[in-house]
């Protein structure tokens, strides 16, 4: 009896679900011909944005109806998966492989906060439920008084899941962090040097006395539900970084890019221990506070997405742990340079070295327009087989067949490690299909057929 007790419920949760999404459509529908509304859904004139108090429909949902049957839990998971196209911690949280990284999750919130506004024109109940999701991706802007007086009320700073800060107010960004112990996500977005020279105007010269004058005292809870952090530095917020770091104990993931402004030398400092990061990227992060985060002991460390420069460094650091590396991602000039390299995407990849410094690696991802290095005499200890290598190429009209050709050398070469699976990333298919008499690849795409390796697309086709 349990199994169609079971399966009654579930076709009872899919009608009812159906009847959510109708309704999304009439709450959307009075939000252009209802009475006047807000129009702005980042809270821009309204105070009062982060708490929706009153519904366009008077009466409640029927407890007794369909919709009363199921606790408000389910609706809200109802509600996650309605929004979740437009969710900043869904995009987060998604588990799928990125060539272009994700550099700011909350950019786009109002589309968030639009599909979630429309749950709360519904009926009270609805609005009730909503006023949780409407909560959970807030930001650090002109509305800062608002925001903060809606997250003191009681009960709502908790249901706060990710923030947006503000590129250079450091002093209510340290006001409002303390209001949301359940935070995941933080953002801080870059800032451009207009914005420094005012800060400064405002609050001094002096970054070191600034920093003090910060109420880093109020952090007295740690951050224990926090886990990813996407951060561009500037000279004005190496401590609030340093210290965020200090009492954000299960940090998983951590994407640290530039701001306009070059940060400065006083963001090289030792930082705590990472005890849970697992995936670590680099786009255009000075060099100082690349080594001072690869510094840091790590011990679940498993994924690095950075400039191909950092592995030519003189001490250049052990990743014992890592199984994912990838040489992907637009790393800029001026920071390939701090580190001994050119551009990333035209830099070379010193295998050697990256075999050497990731005795565990499993997977590795880099550009086919990437340079090479020789491997260099055998060792007695040659690195472990791979189980992914992960190419990518922007090719339409090829050339210069040149750089596939030591690509696809190398890889059937004896010295380097043999690898199961090939997927071959971008534009592939022009190069591909090419006539054999004009595709010089055929042969080495014969010879890891021969070795065990399965060449592939990334959707599954098998080549």
């Amino acid at each position: 009896m349990k199994p169609v007790a079971s399966c009654s419920w579930l076709f009872h949760f899919l009608h009812l679900t159906t009847d959510l999404f109708e309704n999304i459509q009439v709450a959307k529908k009075l939000q252009v011909t209802g009475r006047p509304h807000r129009e702005n859904h980042d809270g821009a004139g309204d105070s009062d944005f982060y708490l929706p108090r009153c519904s366009y429909l008077d009466r409640p949902m029927d407890p007794a109806g369909s919709a009363g049957s199921l606790p408000p839990e389910t609706w809200l998971y109802i509600y996650r998966l309605a929004t979740s196209d437009a969710s900043p911690l869904a995009l987060c949280n998604a588990d799928r492989f990125q060539y272009f990284c994700i550099t700011d999750p909350l950019k786009d919130v109002e589309h968030f906060w639009r599909d979630a506004y429309s749950f709360a024109l519904v009926c009270k109940l609805w609005n009730s439920i909503a006023t949780e999701l409407l909560y959970e991706n807030i930001r650090v802007d002109d509305r800062f008084d608002a925001l903060c007086t809606s997250l003191r009320r009681p009960g709502h700073g908790v249901l706060v899941r990710s923030v947006r800060l503000s590129p250079t107010r450091l002093d209510q960004n340290c006001i409002i962090l303390p209001l949301c112990p359940r935070l995941q996500v933080i953002v801080k977005p870059p800032a451009t040097r207009e914005d420094v020279v005012q800060f400064r105007t405002l609050n001094g010269d002096n970054d070191t006395a600034l920093s003090h004058r910060l109420p880093f005292h109020l952090w007295k809870m740690p951050f224990q539900f926090l886990k990813h952090i996407y951060w561009a530095p500037t000279p004005l917020d190496s401590a609030l970084l340093y210290n965020l770091i200090w009492v954000a104990p299960h940090i998983e993931y951590m994407f640290l890019s530039s701001s306009t402004v070059s940060a400065t030398g006083s963001e090289a400092c030792a930082f705590s221990p990472f005890g849970n990061l697992q995936h670590i990227k680099f786009v255009s992060a000075s060099a100082s506070l690349t080594g001072s985060i690869l510094k840091a002991p790590q011990h679940n460390f498993t994924r690095l997405n950075c400039s191909p420069a950092i592995f030519t460094l003189a001490d250049a650091p052990v990743f014992p742990t890592l199984s994912v590396l990838e040489l992907l991602g637009s790393h800029s000039t001026r920071h390939s340079r701090a580190l001994g390299g050119a551009d990333s995407s035209r830099s070379t990849i010193p295998f050697a070295a990256i075999f050497s410094c990731c005795p565990r690696l499993r997977e590795l991802c880099y550009d086919v327009w990437n340079g090479l290095s020789a491997l260099g005499p055998r060792s007695e200890h040659p690195p472990p087989p791979l189980s992914c290598i992960r190419l990518h190429s922007a090719a339409t009209i090829v050339q210069d067949w040149s750089s596939f050709q030591r690509h696809f050398r190398l890889f059937v070469a004896p010295d380097f490690p043999r690898f199961k699976r090939l997927v071959l990333h971008g534009n592939w298919h022009s190069v591909i299909d090419m006539p054999t008499g004009v595709n010089t690849l055929t042969p080495f795409l014969n010879n890891l057929r021969a070795q065990g390796c399965q060449v592939e697309f990334p959707e599954g086709c098998l080549l």
